[in-house]
């Protein structure tokens, strides 16, 4: 993947990582040293990561990960490239409980890294229930500070995208080899 994220820098590009933290049989963040490495080794890269490193397979066998916010508060603030998509496994158990009240710890967190938390679909090709799909977030954003949650639904990822084209950036790369 390291090919992947010099391509990435060199574009202004953020690369979205689908990795769990830990695996279906394991009660501890066993990958976290892998996303480190990246975070480490490509300081020029900005790192969305998906469900926050998590996943249906992973809820389907552990339920809740008791580790999860306590691993990402140290990720985030030991990493300034890393991001986080609350895509829609990170809802029920973490950001919403049972009541689909806001869950305090994690509104702390977004809270206290405003920029650095983003709100995802994980649509797959399916969109035509998005809305509703996003609609789930409104209990949690709403826990938030206006301005948070504005950065969190919309200005988060914009800020990711390149400052200019990419097509402006290929026409030079391509002037560049000739």
């Amino acid at each position: 993947m390291y090919r992947v994220y010099r391509v990435a820098a060199e574009f202004d590009l953020p690369v979205l990582l689908h990795s769990n933290i830990t695996s279906k049989r394991e009660r501890n963040p066993l990958y976290v040293s892998e996303i480190k490495d990246a975070l480490t080794a490509h300081q020029d890269v900005n790192f969305i990561w998906a469900h926050a490193g998590t996943s249906a397979t992973l809820h389907r066998y552990q339920d809740k990960l008791d580790f999860l916010l306590t691993e990402l508060e140290k990720l985030l603030a030991d990493h300034d490239n890393l991001y986080i998509d609350l895509s829609w496994t990170v809802l029920e158990p973490y950001l919403l409980d049972k009541n689909q009240d806001a869950a305090a710890g994690w509104v702390k967190l977004v809270e206290q890294y405003p920029t650095r938390f983003m709100i995802g679909s994980d649509a797959l090709g399916s969109y035509d229930k998005i809305a509703a799909s996003l609609d789930e977030y409104t209990a949690f954003l709403s826990a938030l500070n206006k301005e948070t949650a504005q950065k969190l639904a919309r200005d988060n990822f914009l800020s990711l995208l390149p400052p200019r084209p990419i097509s402006n950036k290929l026409a030079n790369a391509d002037q560049n080899k000739d």
